[in-house]
Formats: C-alpha cells, structure tokens, sequence
C-alpha cells in the first residue's frame, strides 16, 4: 500500500468517513461504502473508490463512482467506465492541479464533480 502521513488518513476517515483499502494490480483503492454526496446530485449517496496519486504516476489520483452522477450542474463532465474490483465504476475526466494539496483537500477536489 502507497504510505501516507497518518494524520492526513485520519483527517480524510475524521471528514468523510471510514473506507476499505483494496490492493488490485499494485495499484491503492479505497472504498468509501454509501458516502454520502452532496444536495442535488443523484444518487443522493453511492460507494466511492478513491485512488491516491501514486510517486511513478506523478501525483495522479482518481475516483470512481458506483454510478453515473446527475448533478445540478450542466458543465461537460465527461464519464467513462472502469472495471475495478470486479465492479464497474464510473469516472469522470476530472484533473485536480493543486499542487501540496492534503488528502482531505485532494479527496473533497474530487467530489466537486457531483456539484
């Protein structure tokens, strides 16, 4: 598993919850089970997978959504599929270039995709 500081972790399981870490292919999942999302998005809540950004893969983090997001927001989001832990996840073309950010902050950037 990728390390990160402990206080970071329990500050992103302090803010939204407890998560499931998974290890498939060499790459770091963690599954947030029922996290909710924020008003207006649809579903109102749904398992997230959130990638931390890997050292080899330049930072680059992701998440996924166990289903497509209808947000209140009309702006292209561009979603595709992944098949990740024998599920299909949903994900959208989402770049977060915030450098020194702390993973509390990197994993609320990427919930700005169901505003």
């Amino acid at each position: 598993m990728t390390n990160f500081p402990q206080d970071q972790i329990d500050e992103v399981v302090r803010l939204f919850g407890k998560f499931q870490v998974h290890e498939e292919s060499g790459r770091t999942f963690w599954l947030f089970p029922a996290l909710p999302l924020r008003d207006g998005c649809q579903p109102g809540a749904c398992d997230v997978m959130f990638e931390p950004g890997r050292q080899e893969d330049h930072g680059t983090s992701k998440m996924f959504f166990a289903h497509p997001l209808t947000t209140r927001s009309s702006r292209n989001q561009n979603p595709s599929s992944e098949h990740r832990l024998d599920r299909n996840w949903t994900k959208y073309s989402w770049s977060i270039k915030k450098p020194g950010l702390r993973l509390a902050e990197l994993f609320a950037e990427h919930l700005g995709v169901t505003r």
